[in-house]
């Protein structure tokens, strides 16, 4: 098989093409991984940047479409598997269908992100607005392309199991269901190899959705499907006879909404509930099921869920009655994807996206396939706490540590007002460990019994365990080592001279403890708030730390009077705007990434030892 590498810029494509090479290597298995770029560079004796530069990005195109032409040619007769990683910029649609194409996502694509050590596509713009205009205009050239959409998780760097099973073709007993799409109808033949490789890897379920799927869709659907895994689920009441008729017809297991009222033929194997009335709880909506069910049928609740109040009603509705009841959290950002990865196969229908999310908190495939490796129905698991999360790496970065014991690792956005009452509900479910971000870490600190020496001091706390035997919360903060071993690696060079922290919120009592010569400057208002006062148009830095994240960016500008030779940033998201600042001043960049893998570092021997 030959198989395209697409996706957006940074999604991390080179990456997950080493990884692949390590997968074929490990089974003994011959491949060819190639990467266009590279092969460019190397056919032209020319670097990209020297390409964009002198002859423009209309020339690179035409250049990249010849190479893989050339590619397409050399690899026709090779008896063995194939990688080719395309550029963002490649129009996938001039791919021959002689091609599996994969297309690459992570879900903080869409925030964008500003490279440093690539070749600029639009001066005109801003790094992050150049990327954001392509993406809009690649997305659904992508998804129009696409045989096959792997999700990555944020962080995710070394070989991996669930991500090396879905490379060999090696994922076994998964479980899970998935929504079967329209557009998986788009090229001929495409739905009979996609059907056989999720069968391969055990779904439960195979929905299909009359309100998605035309009747031929569906009648072509379960020619490649079997009977005993098809579920038909009714979602549009004027199609509903003859939906009906189908699902007679061909014997099928189907799922009735309550809101049509009473099944018009036959028992359901899921009686489904996805609307709440205006004003209506989540008690008062569950209410709403029928008293009585056949025995082997369930309630399935996939309800807007607004607060983790309401998530606790969801919660212990089903815990009443788990052998039949079926809760499944809605949200339109997705939020409550952890909650539904946690309950794993514990339920008799769960969700995993799969190329198009049906519902945008389903996990994703390699998200679902490492929870099958947690054996409990009800683990003790692990979290990252904050908000946001999406962009944490937290859940990599700790996985290998946690699935020792067996325990999952959760992104799970939380703000404030919800601090009380969310943690007492994630500990009743089995929280045991957390990282937790800004605003949280006061909250954090006040949760706890008993804290570190350097959690008393700074009133902060970014590390919890559960104690079991005391039924108390513990903490640390490692917040300071992780940023002490930046500053010193950075002092080893050479003096940091001047120094000035633009921003700080939640991190600056750790910040003024590493640095207490810094100035401190309000983004807010631009002001110096340390006791020297210096104004910021009387200093110019030779270092500034940034510390503030891009929601809060625009409230101010730096000094353009300040031309530092280094930015040390606290946030390792690709989109930070201290990435801005760096090229804008043409200065040395260093990423909050070093920071967050040291004090992560020491989060594990904290954990350890508890």
């Amino acid at each position: 098989m030959r198989t395209a590498i697409v996706g957006h810029r940074g999604v991390g494509k080179t990456f997950f093409l080493r990884r692949v090479q390590s997968y074929f290597e490990k089974e003994s298995r011959k491949v060819l991984c190639l990467d266009l770029d590279g092969e460019i560079e190397k056919r032209s004796g020319r670097t990209l940047h020297d390409i964009f530069s002198k002859d423009g990005e209309s020339a690179f195109r035409w250049l990249e479409l010849e190479t893989f032409r050339a590619l397409d040619e050399e690899t026709k007769s090779l008896d063995h598997d194939v990688y080719l990683v395309f550029g963002a910029g490649f129009d996938p649609s001039v791919i021959p269908e002689t091609w599996r194409c994969v297309w690459l996502r992570r879900v903080t694509d869409a925030n964008g992100r500003i490279f440093l050590d690539r070749p600029r596509l639009d001066p005109s713009l801003t790094a992050l607005d150049e990327f954001q205009s392509r993406y809009l205009a690649r997305e659904p050239r992508f998804a129009s392309r696409a045989d096959e959409v792997l999700w990555l998780d944020e962080g995710l760097e070394n070989s991996d199991e669930a991500e090396g099973g879905f490379v060999l073709g090696d994922l076994r007993s998964i479980g899970g269901a998935v929504t079967v799409m329209p557009s998986q109808f788009n090229r001929d033949m495409y739905f009979e190899s996609w059907a056989r490789s999720r069968m391969n890897w055990g779904l439960s379920w195979f929905e299909l959705r009359d309100d998605l799927l035309t009747p031929d869709q569906m009648e072509k659907a379960i020619r490649f499907l079997p009977d005993d895994r098809v579920l038909v689920s009714f979602r549009d009441e004027s199609k509903a006879e003859a939906t009906a008729k189908f699902v007679e017809r061909h014997a099928l297991a189907f799922d009735w909404p309550v809101e049509f009222g009473p099944a018009i033929w036959g028992e359901p194997r899921f009686h489904s509930l996805h609307e709440r009335r205006e004003g209506e709880s989540i008690n008062d909506a569950l209410a709403r099921f029928p008293r009585e069910i056949l025995p082997g049928a369930q309630l399935k609740a996939a309800l807007p869920v607004r607060s983790f109040d309401e998530l606790r009603e969801g919660d212990l509705w089903v815990r009443q009655m788990s052998d039949s009841r079926i809760f499944l959290p809605m949200s339109s950002d997705g939020r409550w994807s952890w909650y539904r990865l946690l309950q794993g196969n514990s339920y008799a229908l769960n969700f995993v996206r799969d190329f198009e999310a049906s519902a945008a908190d389903q996990p994703t495939l390699l998200q679902w396939a490492r929870r099958g490796k947690v054996t409990s129905p009800r683990p003790a698991f692990a979290a990252i706490l904050g908000d946001p999360v999406s962009h944490s790496r937290t859940p990599m970065e700790q996985f290998a540590f946690f699935a020792a014991r067996e325990a999952p690792v959760l992104a799970i956005r939380m703000n404030e007002s919800e601090w009380d009452s969310g943690l007492a509900f994630l500990q009743s479910r089995g929280l045991s460990w957390a990282a937790v971000t800004a605003p949280l870490k006061k909250h954090a600190f006040e949760s706890c019994k008993k804290w570190d020496a350097v959690a008393q001091e700074l009133g902060a706390v970014n590390t919890l365990v559960w104690d079991e035997e005391f039924g108390e919360w513990r903490g640390a903060n490692t917040d300071r080592e992780g940023f002490s071993s930046v500053i010193e690696a950075e002092k080893a060079e050479g003096p940091l001279g001047k120094i000035a922290v633009w921003g700080g919120g939640g991190t600056l009592t750790v910040v003024k403890s590493v640095l207490p010569e810094a100035e401190l400057f309000s983004v807010r208002t631009g002001e110096n708030r340390t006791p020297s006062g210096v104004a910021p148009a009387d200093f110019s830095p030779d270092t500034v730390v940034w510390a503030v994240a891009r929601s809060r960016a625009e409230a101010s500008r730096v000094p353009s009077s300040w031309k530092p030779r280094l930015v040390i940033d606290l946030n390792y998201s690709e989109d930070s705007p201290g990435r801005d600042y760096a090229i804008e001043v043409g200065c040395r960049y260093i990423s909050g990434l070093a920071m967050f893998r040291a004090q992560a570092e020491a989060q594990r021997r904290f954990w350890e030892t508890r």
